[in-house]
């Protein structure tokens, strides 16, 4: 599952996608995969609404339009096998999990619009399989899948550098499926994940445990040195979308100024939320779009010299 841009839900089944009305969680318009295209396997959407899925088996991975899911572009006719992938905000990068390790990443400066190249694989050396997942920070997560649970996430900012090692922790009592794999030590078969709007708890959907981990996160190592330690922690704005109003979450770690401001699409100042020294804490402003037109916008957290983008999406 996904969400599309305009807040309804996008669905796949082994030959399908469907976009859900997520008032009525009736199907309103559906693409039906091409023969030779199944099991879909990987779905995601980026900001604008695209769609991005392809086979289990890879071959084609499909671009389809927001509106009526009709075919949009391909990204590659050569997809690898793949438990999942994923794209970022602008749909400029997509990437898909590779069996064995890593992530194949293809570009295109114009998104769906343009061309997209296989640029590299991010993180081949990490033994993960075949699944990547995006966190609200904005950080790339390859998932391990057929064996003892592995995470690695990837700093977008830094070319991807390998930021963190498995970092999330299972907080309940182990299980057995009915396949005799100890869960949640092994779980063999992951079929979807997703984080929490905090980014502090994952969840693991289990095909052959039947079952919906929660994982919960905890300190790990971290295998890069880091310039400066972080000053604050900015989560993703709750509700997404929106209608008029939502919560800016974000945590400080140092008494500093604070200026917390939204941007609409176009670059332009439209609102300041904070602008003042504040001590250490957990604040939750809330940004009224009452007066302003339905679309994408972007507030910035600035502590010190440190500063931090997140997008939000406004739905009348």
């Amino acid at each position: 599952m996904a969400r599309s841009y305009d807040g309804n839900m996008i669905v796949a089944t082994s030959v399908a996608v469907y976009k859900v009305n997520y008032q009525t969680y009736e199907a309103m318009v559906k693409w039906t995969a091409p023969e030779g295209a199944t099991p879909l396997q990987s779905l995601a959407t980026d900001d604008n609404g695209y769609v991005y899925t392809q086979s289990l088996w890879g071959g084609d991975l499909f671009v389809l339009d927001p509106d009526d899911l009709s075919l949009y572009t391909t990204v590659t006719d050569a997809a690898p096998f793949t438990r999942g992938g994923g794209v970022n905000d602008d749909g400029t990068e997509v990437f898909v999990g590779l069996t064995g390790g890593g992530a194949q990443r293809y570009t295109s400066d114009w998104g769906p619009d343009g061309t997209y190249v296989l640029e590299d694989t991010v993180g081949s050396e990490i033994l993960v399989n075949g699944m990547s997942q995006w966190d609200p920070a904005g950080y790339l997560w390859n998932i391990g899948c057929d064996s003892d649970l592995r995470m690695w996430s990837f700093d977008a900012s830094a070319d991807y550098i390998a930021a963190d090692t498995t970092s999330f922790s299972f907080p309940g009592a182990g299980d057995t499926t009915i396949y005799g794999y100890a869960a949640p030590q092994f779980v063999r078969c992951v079929r979807d994940a997703g984080f929490n709007v905090a980014g502090d708890k994952f969840y693991l959907a289990d095909m052959y445990g039947y079952t919906i981990k929660e994982y919960e996160y905890v300190e790990a190592s971290v295998d890069r040195e880091k310039n400066q330690p972080i000053a604050f922690k900015l989560s993703q704005n709750y509700p997404n979308p929106f209608n008029p109003t939502t919560t800016i979450p974000f945590d400080i770690t140092t008494n500093d100024v604070v200026k917390l401001t939204v941007f609409d699409i176009t670059g332009r100042q439209v609102a300041t939320l904070i602008n003042k020294e504040l001590p250490v804490g957990h604040y939750s402003p809330t940004f009224d779009g009452s007066g302003f037109a339905s679309g994408p916008y972007f507030y910035e957290l600035v502590v010190g010299d440190q500063k931090q983008v997140q997008k939000m999406l406004l739905i009348k």
